[in-house]
């Protein structure tokens, strides 16, 4: 199963996005398919000529109450079948919507191999753990010098591309 996706989540690696919507695509196609499935053996069963519900012999009609036993049991799987997309559709319907709309949006060739998502609120940490983790940032300052982190995530939200999912914005790189 791929890691659930939450918009408040700070950092998101876009293959956790992309596993996610296949997953719930590869759900979705899977109950679709076990729908007209049920609809298909539905129209055969009442394709068929049904046996007569008296047999011309005089006795009972033991063909057509299978055949009348199998119909039901199709109009039930069908009524099952239809009822399980309609549940999916409504407890991951939106999340697939939006999965789907945020990578159609999504910026730059590196998607598919890993672009980083970063949620705006926390931006301005991530930029100052970027510039430590890079070699930016000297080990020795003194603790009276003051860095203004946030004029620093302003300067490094240049290199970055933003789009909103869920109604928060990640800055994608």
């Amino acid at each position: 199963m791929a890691r659930t996706i939450s918009s408040s989540d700070d950092v998101i690696d876009s293959r956790d996005i992309i596993a996610r919507k296949d997953e719930l695509e590869s759900e979705r196609e899977d109950l679709v398919s076990a729908l007209d499935e049920a609809r298909e053996a539905l129209s055969e069963l009442q394709a068929d000529e049904p046996p007569n519900s008296v047999q011309e012999d005089g006795e009972d009609g033991e063909e057509f109450a299978a055949y009348e036993e199998k119909l039901s049991e199709a109009k039930q799987a069908l009524l099952d079948a239809s009822n399980a997309l309609d549940e999916w559709d409504e407890d991951n319907g939106e999340e697939l919507k939006g999965l789907v709309e945020l990578c159609d949006e999504a910026p730059g060739d590196d998607w598919e191999h890993g672009a980083t998502l970063i949620n705006e609120s926390y931006f301005t940490d991530y930029c100052q753990e970027l510039v430590s983790d890079i070699g930016d940032l000297p080990k020795d300052i003194p603790g009276y010098l003051v860095i203004d982190w946030e004029a620093t995530a302003n300067n490094l939200r240049a290199d970055y591309t933003s789009v909103e999912w869920e109604g928060t914005t990640f800055y994608v790189r």
